[in-house]
């Protein structure tokens, strides 16, 4: 329970909330719920660290399962979990078994994945442990995590009438560039993989998203000049996007 507040932290943006374990208790036969959990269950905490420091810490966490450059045989730890529908930001672990009197014998541990899912818009975390563990225990613990993530999304999915979010996206944090030379903020965002449309030219006075938000990087971002707008640049925008940028 103490890893999944912290790790909360994480995946709601810097802000620490408070997990429950029961949400209600129904009856089979009557359908009648005998109990409910009255507390807020988004009740936030604290804001324990910055969006961006967030979004940083998920973006590593995703690093720990995707397809590295320049690690042997380009594996990262968690790789065993990539591959399914739902992208995950994974930290492994590794730890001696703790005891009355000390730590256990050697070669009795523990090998955990603390999964946050989806790893660009986060609705859960999951913390899965095998106790001493044996051989190729990766591939099981990897697939396992993969698996469970991929029904437990496909089932809030299902819940919410939402969108399955796509592979390989993540969060990352958009600061404020306002006032900046426009061709400078498009060769920055661009050289993170973002997507830029530009309108007008010279300095950046407006921007969408606003600044300082934590977005997915297959988000839109539309920068606001000086000058005359094309309107054949807004062909295709949403009525948010054109609204918040015009």
């Amino acid at each position: 329970m103490h890893l999944t507040r912290a790790y909360s932290a994480f995946g709601n943006g810097g802000v620490m909330v408070t997990p429950h374990i029961i949400k209600s208790i129904t009856d089979a036969d009557t359908g009648e719920v005998i109990y409910k959990d009255t507390e807020d269950k988004n009740l936030a905490i604290k804001q324990v660290i910055k969006p961006e420091t967030a979004a940083t810490v998920v973006n590593e966490m995703v690093n720990a399962v995707t397809y590295q450059e320049g690690l042997p045989n380009r594996r990262a730890t968690g790789y065993l979990a990539d591959g399914g529908a739902v992208p995950l930001a994974i930290k492994t672990g590794t730890a001696e078994i703790a005891g009355a009197g000390g730590y256990s014998k050697s070669g009795e541990e523990i090998s955990s994945y603390a999964t946050i899912a989806p790893a660009n818009d986060p609705r859960f975390f999951m913390y899965t442990v095998l106790v001493n563990p044996q051989a190729n225990y990766l591939d099981f613990l990897g697939t396992l995590v993969k698996n469970i993530a991929n029904k437990t999304t496909n089932y809030l999915t299902k819940k919410s009438n939402g969108m399955v979010v796509e592979k390989n996206t993540y969060r990352t944090y958009l600061g404020d560039y306002t006032n900046s030379p426009m061709n400078e903020v498009v060769q920055e965002l661009k050289a993170q993989g973002l997507q830029v449309t530009t309108l007008g030219e010279g300095n950046v006075v407006k921007q969408f998203p606003e600044p300082n938000q934590v977005i997915s990087n297959n988000q839109q971002i539309i920068l606001r000049g000086d000058g005359q707008v094309d309107p054949q640049k807004l062909v295709g925008k949403s009525v948010g996007e054109a609204r918040g940028i015009c």
